[in-house]
């Protein structure tokens, strides 16, 4: 393997990316990767901390995007070829003024599609993110991991590019005296099934990942373990943690996160608190713009900035307040590739506003306001999954009846702007308007005081 360091040298065959922005070079006959993680060669002709599984051979010509022109080594092509290889950017978390990239420094639109669990996220969504130039995540809540190795395999299938899986990370059981008396008074209505709790299929699920590998692994509801975090890296997967505080965030960051997802409050879907506590809710929670700018000021990892977001203002926004990319899920719900269910799709794009209950899933979650909610809000526990398993089978029939007030409809804020285009349309028109707010943002005269 020739292997030299250069400065800028690896440029001289650069062109830009065909959107027009120039924003990231891209690389048209060799690929690079950061001085500070070249490694050693393994037998199979990658570096030894790159898990040959996270690439796809399909060419013999790379073509990357290099989002920095600071100390780069190149390598021979030939030891490289075009899919996933991305995953293979890192970033160093701290010391001595050294970057390392990770995967969404070198997309070419930053945005990274939300794992929305029970429905929309699919694999076809996943993928028309993805060849749009964002990045698509699974979603594995709710999923066996039979199921979710299924899915993976139809993305793979589909595409050559590096996708990622979400993750619930498990909480404790609630004790069932904690919520016996809310189901009764729900269950005097409705016919409920049985509340259970179970760990979504964590361990099944980490050992899927490991002898699966995906290029980023996220997580939801808490922060896995130092020794979990481990085992994904050692098989190539960067790891991102949702957090929804800089508390949160100290944790991650403790672990080995790679990436914070920074979800603020106005975000659709459940909170992604590490402990739900009917104790916070006397406090206000953090909004996006809050929460990035003090992420900014508390920890050094490159921050994803989700919730409220369905614009290309609103893109721009959190691109300004620091955020490296965003996540979007709303946004997407109406697309076609999305599994929404039709109660849920006709829902969003209304101008009917949202709120934050317990009532169908025993956690605090974002949704479009309907009657259950209002009803069953202010007495619901915090008891989750048990109370999500309880409430399944009526949710379920509200969706076959066309019952939009029993039914759990989660969405953000912002979902009355929510366009109703192919995925791959929608993530294009993001780019660009992103792009016009910018430019008419930095138009701007700021005046001298």
């Amino acid at each position: 393997m020739s292997c030299r360091p250069t400065r800028n040298a690896a440029f001289a065959d650069e062109a830009h990316d065909g959107d027009g922005t120039g924003a990231y070079p891209v690389l048209r006959q060799s690929f690079v990767l950061a001085s500070d993680y070249i490694e050693e060669r393994s037998p199979t002709g990658l570096p030894r901390s790159v898990n040959p599984k996270l690439c796809n051979v399909s060419a013999s010509v790379v073509m990357g995007t290099l989002p920095r022109r600071d100390h780069f080594a190149t390598f021979d092509t030939n030891l490289f070829v075009s899919g996933q290889v991305t995953c293979f950017f890192r970033r160093l978390r701290t010391g001595m003024g050294q970057t390392r990239t990770v995967i969404i420094d070198e997309l070419r639109v930053p945005i990274v599609l939300a794992p929305m669990a029970g429905g929309p996220s699919t694999p076809e969504l996943t993928v028309a993110v993805t060849e749009a130039g964002g990045f698509g995540i699974l979603a594995a809540g709710y999923l066996s991991a039979t199921e979710v190795a299924a899915r993976i395999a139809a993305t793979r299938a589909a595409t050559d590019a590096a996708f990622g899986v979400n993750l619930f990370v498990p909480g404790p059981a609630t004790p069932p005296a904690r919520f016996a008396d809310y189901l009764a008074e729900i269950g005097a209505d409705h016919e409920l099934g049985a509340s259970r709790y179970d760990t979504d299929d964590w361990e099944a699920e980490l050992d899927l990942l490991t002898e699966s590998p995906v290029a980023v692994v996220t997580c939801t509801f808490g922060c896995p373990t130092r020794a979990e975090i481990a085992r994904l890296h050692a098989v190539g997967s960067e790891v991102w943690v949702t957090v929804t505080s800089v508390a949160e965030a100290l944790i991650a960051v403790d672990a080995g996160a790679d990436v914070l997802i920074a979800q603020g409050a106005e975000a659709g879907g459940h909170r992604a608190t590490f402990t739900d506590r009917v104790t916070d809710d006397a406090v206000d929670p953090l909004g996006l713009l809050a929460l990035l700018q003090l992420l900014d000021a508390a920890v050094d990892l490159p921050i994803v900035a989700t919730g409220g977001i369905t614009t290309g203002a609103g893109i721009a926004a959190a691109l300004a307040a620091g955020s490296a990319a965003v996540q979007l899920g709303t946004v997407f719900l109406r697309c076609p590739e999305a599994g929404t269910n039709p109660v849920h799709r006709a829902a969003v794009g209304t101008s009917e506003p949202t709120m934050l209950t317990r009532a169908f899933t025993g956690r605090r979650a974002r949704g479009v306001r309907n009657r259950f909610m209002v009803e069953h809000s202010a007495n619901a526990p915090v008891a989750y999954p048990e109370i999500h398993y309880a409430t399944a089978p009526l949710r379920a029939r509200a969706r076959a009846a066309g019952n939009r007030d029993d039914a759990n409809l989660w969405a953000g804020q912002t979902q009355a702007l929510t366009p109703e285009l192919p995925a791959g349309d929608l993530v294009r028109t993001l780019a660009a308007d992103t792009k016009t707010a910018l430019d008419k943002a930095l138009s701007r005269r700021i005046q001298s005081c």
